[in-house]
């Protein structure tokens, strides 16, 4: 069970590995999904500590190259897992992270306005 100072520490990394996409597009492309080694190059010119890297490998590869990474045969639960408690930690439960690869229209959406769903307002996913 998570604590309110640990939800609170996790979320502040999740911001900075969430803000590892503009990063991720600046230095390769505007896609959706990027390789673990892109990935990785990226996440280690920041000052987000490694216990976050999977959280960052799930965030912005595909399921097979998360899996090829760990070595895993088939696609993994843990992927999956980690897309959850970004999105509930970090947006709220407000995100399809989960059963989708790579950033998701909402995740575009969201990571655009944080104000409009941090400060309580609400965000409209999937419409106007």
């Amino acid at each position: 069970m998570c604590t309110r100072l640990a939800i609170r520490k996790k979320k502040r990394y999740f911001k900075k590995v969430i803000r590892l996409h503009d990063l991720l597009r600046q230095k390769y492309t505007d896609g959706k999904t990027f390789t673990p080694g892109q990935v990785r190059t990226a996440f280690v010119k920041t000052k987000i500590p490694n216990v976050f890297l999977n959280y960052a490998y799930a965030l912005y590869t595909s399921k097979s190259g998360f899996d090829m990474l760990h070595n895993l045969s088939s696609s993994s639960k843990y992927y999956d897992e980690l897309r959850c408690e970004i999105s509930d930690i970090y947006f709220k439960g407000l995100s399809n992270l989960v059963g989708t690869e790579g950033i998701t229209d909402d995740f575009e959406k969201l990571n655009r306005y944080p104000q409009q769903w941090h400060s309580g307002g609400s965000a409209t996913l999937g419409g106007s």
